[in-house]
């Protein structure tokens, strides 16, 4: 979150809390116990790093599938930091940080079979069967040839959009999974939503849907920042509505009041990019 988010969410609890009626300040006043705001606090804490983990696990199985080489999934940090050791690791799983809505899947971009394959027919057709040597296949497979080959054996651009595309889906389906399991209703919520748009629709640079979008259309950066200002603005109008959907049960609170909680979630969430310049790079890098 830059400053200006930072201000801007101060400014917003602020009014929200001083155009609220006298008894939803008291409400919201009594309701701010340490208890509670812990419990709420690790839900939405889990809730979050279940989902991102589901997503990056969707990158790292389909990636192994296409290219036979094994994939590392990364999770609580935006981009890799080789100088540290990782806070926890389990299988393929690694914990470098703690922000529950960033991670990346680090996989190999080469089909391991056909890049085999091209190695065995490179070498069976250029090899000197008088000087058949490790020593001669070796001096074959230089570093340019090898080169060349692996860039033979690289994945298509829908194989690798298949990679990014799935990743949201599993964590959307991830996220109906625990609401279902949970609270036994698969009811939308922000984190559904949010997990879809990253795969369908570019929410920040660097993100699923936006490699997506400029490799296979083409576009421009500059016409990608206009798409990405309409892009957050729905993402926000999912979070505002969302929150005004789950505060149904405060029939009190006016409809402005709930806007503006939904406006401060979205903030605090920690995606508002529009007008603030912030360019942190979410999900997965290749």
């Amino acid at each position: 979150m830059t400053l200006l988010e930072f201000i801007t969410t101060l400014l917003l609890a602020v009014c929200t809390y001083a155009t609220a009626p006298e008894d939803i300040q008291h409400n919201l006043y009594e309701q701010v116990k340490p208890a509670m705001l812990i419990r709420m606090a690790a839900i939405e804490y889990s809730s979050w790093m279940i989902a991102t983990a589901a997503h990056e696990y969707g990158h790292a199985a389909l990636a192994e599938k296409l290219t036979g080489a094994p994939a590392h999934i990364h999770l609580g940090t935006p981009c890799a930091d080789t100088t540290r050791s990782p806070w926890l690791q389990c299988g393929k799983f690694q914990l470098d940080g703690f922000n529950p809505k960033a991670g990346y899947t680090h996989y190999s971009t080469i089909n391991e079979a056909a890049l085999r394959t091209n190695m065995q027919q490179y070498v069976a057709s250029n090899i000197n069967l008088d000087k058949k040597s490790t020593k001669n296949i070796q001096e074959l497979l230089n570093s340019d040839v090898f080169a060349a080959l692996a860039h033979q054996a690289r994945l298509t651009q829908d194989e690798r959009h298949k990679i990014l595309l799935i990743g949201g889906l599993c964590g959307t389906v991830a996220r109906i999974a625990m609401r279902t399991l949970t609270e036994g209703s698969i009811r939308p919520d922000y984190i559904m939503v949010h997990e879809l748009f990253n795969s369908l629709l570019p929410l920040s640079p660097g993100s699923d849907a936006y490699i997506i979008w400029q490799e296979r259309f083409q576009l421009t950066t500059q016409e990608l920042d206009i798409i990405l200002h309409i892009t957050t603005l729905l993402d926000m109008s999912a979070c505002v509505y969302f929150t005004i959907t789950d505060t149904r049960n405060a029939p009190h609170a006016p409809l402005h009041t709930k806007a503006m909680l939904g406006l401060i979630n979205y903030f605090l969430s920690g995606y508002a990019r529009f007008y603030a310049g912030s360019s942190q790079a979410s999900t997965v890098q290749a």
